[in-house]
């Protein structure tokens, strides 16, 4: 993992909310969910702002070349870091919502396998079986 999101805490949540041995009230995990998905919305803003050409005024000497390159890779390493991020705030977001009773860990599950994943999380961390 490129950072530490949290996401084995997340997956503890997540669990006991599927178990049904965490739960929350209807309104205040429906507050919470929506607080986290205000997060992922500017995350994935950043993504988008991240895939804009940015370099092309570094000009063609070789010392700029090489500043380039090494800012590219930052940037490619914050993306990688944006993703796993995003993938732990949305299985936050489904943790409120389990949680509250609004969504079933079921349900989660039957929508990714419509969509062709077997796994829903199987890109978060090589993480399965939630």
């Amino acid at each position: 993992m490129a950072g530490d999101v949290g996401l084995d805490q997340i997956e503890v949540f997540y669990r006991g909310a599927a178990a049904g041995t965490f739960r929350m009230e209807a309104g205040v995990a429906e507050a919470c969910a929506a607080d986290v998905q205000t997060l992922i919305d500017a995350l994935k803003d950043q993504q988008r702002a991240g895939r804009v050409d940015v370099f092309g005024a570094f000009g063609g000497f070789e010392s700029a070349k090489q500043m380039q390159a090494g800012f590219e890779a930052k940037l490619q390493h914050l993306g990688g870091f944006l993703d796993e991020y995003i993938a732990a705030a949305e299985l936050l977001r489904q943790s409120f919502l389990v949680a509250s009773g609004s969504i079933e860990a079921v349900e989660l599950g039957n929508v990714a396998t419509l969509i062709g994943m077997a796994d829903p999380y199987a890109s978060v961390n090589g993480v399965s079986g939630l």
